[in-house]
């Protein structure tokens, strides 16, 4: 069950350290950042301690007091075919989100990281949970389900099997629905904040085989309370 009172906030405060090793750790070929600091210039700062530690404390502040940079609020989306050689149809599109590197490092440390290891501390996520887990694999499902599948059949059983396919269920999250739930697993009240006012603020461009569109559409402060 999930918490009915907030748990106590965790470490969220990042370090210069940090920052460098998650920059070392991402591969390079990784689409990045619509502005163009992208992840190949970041992998040629940190070699240089004077040159990356400007640029590793404006992420570091503003997780910690909440600014965002104007450089964070450009978005790229990018229109990809699921089934690559055949006429695309349009239910049959995956939409990738292309962020600032420095904004996806502060998510990738904070939220997929360490509130990943709270709400596991927690209790909160369910040991059928096997997506966006470390140490979780998807073929590890896949080999459950077949194993209980077999168990059931050999001891001629009667089960009934439940499998709900969340379609585009990231597409569906609601911002403001988000932000509570990480309060409720300890995630410091600047870096939601951070969090709500980057989203907020986002200008979405679109990229195609043109380039990227000169327009943008942003989000409305109904589409950031209610996700609609």
């Amino acid at each position: 069950a999930y918490q009915t009172t907030p748990a106590p906030s965790f470490n969220c405060s990042l370090t210069v350290d940090e920052l460098r090793e998650g920059f070392k750790m991402v591969k390079e070929s990784t689409a990045s950042s619509p502005g163009g600091l992208h992840y190949g210039i970041w992998k040629t700062l940190i070699t240089n301690e004077t040159a990356f530690e400007p640029f590793a404390l404006m992420i570091m502040f503003a997780f910690r007091w909440s600014v965002v940079p104007v450089m964070w609020e450009k978005v790229v989306q990018i229109i990809l075919a699921k089934d690559v050689g055949q006429k695309t149809k349009i239910t049959r599109i995956r939409r990738v989100q292309l962020l600032d590197a420095g904004l996806n490092m502060g998510f990738r440390i904070l939220f997929g990281h360490r509130m990943l290891q709270a709400a596991k501390k927690l209790g909160v996520l369910s040991d059928l949970q096997f997506g966006a887990r470390s140490g979780y694999m998807c073929i590890s499902c896949v080999l459950l389900k077949r194993l209980s599948y077999d168990i059931i059949r050999q001891l001629r059983s009667t089960a009934i099997a439940f499998d709900k396919d969340a379609k585009a269920c990231y597409d569906r999250m609601i911002p403001s629905i988000g932000v509570i739930l990480a309060r409720g697993v300890g995630v410091e009240k600047s870096v939601t904040t951070t969090l709500a006012n980057t989203t907020k603020r986002m200008k979405f461009h679109v990229k195609t085989a043109f380039g990227v569109s000169p327009g943008c559409f942003t989000t409305t402060p109904t589409v950031a309370i209610l996700g609609l």
